[in-house]
């Protein structure tokens, strides 16, 4: 196994996070624009580059046309209505919460990451069975001395390579000159409180479509509370109690699904995430899948992702799984085998408990809605 391989698994076993999410600066017509041809999507228009004299500019859009219910997959259908009916809650007694604000982090993006928080932490307060001691770490790419001086020295030692890479890609414009945000979370250094780190460029703009960001990364502190049943940190062991594609894939569901204001915006973003995630050189034989079951076989490689394609798609095909899973058995099921992490000794145990059926059925029954809806995000 080469070095950056066992670098790159570190990473994965160690810590959840969630990539960094490209986005263009605030889109109207006439604005600038980096390169002809490009599209972007915002305020239900879709709008292109184009040359305009000696300048690329927006174009004045196309208003995206809406999305009929009875064109939406029934299962998809089911999955929103299930999360739209579980009822929020209006305290967060069971948080201490601790805010570590980066002297650059923008008032407005902190207001708005501060606003989703609070959402989530009243919403899902029953859902924890003991008090979530938990740290937010607000980081901008200029925020270079807090990031050693306190980011770093707080969370976990697995963490701060990803850290300082996160940081060193921001400023290099890995993304070119659109900005992004990202996010992970993980266990402090002495695991007595749960990390998480909310991270952003420059030149990023919140949009509707990010909310999902903070909901995703939410998820997340919800696996790790009750991870704590687990006395092992050992790479196997955790994807035996929680795989890649209920791990990642579940973040990505639940925050689309939890943060959509309605199933035709569940439906685009949904598509739009995984047509994104698929042009990743990584993951061509995921992109290339031809059938029910080769695409089975493909979201096995999803359980314990081993290289870079099966790492990346576990978020998008991991996605469509927890939406079917959802979608079929309901969305307290859904949180009742994240609760269960731990209490059995796999994942194929809690399913066993939680919805009657093995992981090998659960794969195998949710393949053909996995392989349909990832083909027709293809197109998207």
């Amino acid at each position: 196994m080469s070095k950056r391989l066992v670098a790159f698994l570190s990473i994965i076993f160690l810590s959840i996070s969630l990539p960094v999410l490209p986005v263009n600066a605030a889109v109207k017509a006439g604005g600038a624009c980096s390169s002809a041809g490009i599209t972007s999507v915002s305020s239900n228009k879709t709008y292109t580059c184009i040359k305009s004299g000696k300048k690329l500019v927006w174009n004045k859009g196309v208003v995206v046309k809406s999305v009929s219910v009875s064109s939406i997959n029934p299962i998809r259908l089911a999955a929103f209505n299930s999360t739209q009916a579980f009822k929020c809650g209006s305290i967060q007694s069971k948080f201490n919460l601790k805010k570590d604000i980066g002297p650059n982090f923008p008032k407005v993006l902190q207001d708005k990451v501060d606003s989703l928080l609070e959402h989530d932490m009243k919403c899902f307060n029953d859902f924890f069975d003991r008090t979530v001691e938990l740290r937010v770490f607000y980081v901008y790419q200029t925020d270079d001395d807090f990031v050693k001086t306190v980011v770093n020295t707080a969370i976990n030692p697995s963490d701060v390579g990803h850290m300082n890479s996160v940081m060193e890609d921001m400023k290099a414009k890995k993304w070119g000159s659109s900005g992004m945000v990202g996010g992970f979370v993980n266990w402090s250094q002495d695991r007595s409180y749960i990390t998480m780190v909310i991270n952003a460029t420059e030149n990023f703009v919140w949009e509707e479509k990010y909310d999902k960001l903070v909901t995703h990364e939410f998820t997340h502190v919800m696996q790790q509370m009750y991870r704590t049943k687990l006395r092992s940190d050992e790479a196997g062991y955790w994807y035996r109690q929680i795989p890649g594609y209920f791990m990642e894939g579940g973040a990505e569901a639940l925050g689309y699904i939890f943060q959509a204001k309605s199933v035709d915006a569940l439906n685009s973003q949904m598509q739009y995430a995984e047509n994104d995630m698929s042009r990743d050189p990584a993951s061509i034989r995921f992109k290339n899948v031809s059938s029910e079951s080769e695409m089975l076989t493909r979201m096995k490689e999803t359980i314990s992702p081993a290289d870079d394609g099966s790492y990346n798609i576990q978020y998008p095909i991991g996605g469509l799984i927890s939406e079917y899973i959802i979608g079929n058995y309901g969305f307290e099921k859904y949180l009742k085998l994240i609760q269960n992490t731990g209490t059995y000794s796999s994942f194929n145990d809690n399913l066993q408990n939680t919805l009657g059926l093995s992981q090998d059925q659960l794969l195998t029954d949710s393949a053909p809605y996995v392989y349909t809806q990832w083909k027709v995000a293809l197109k998207y």
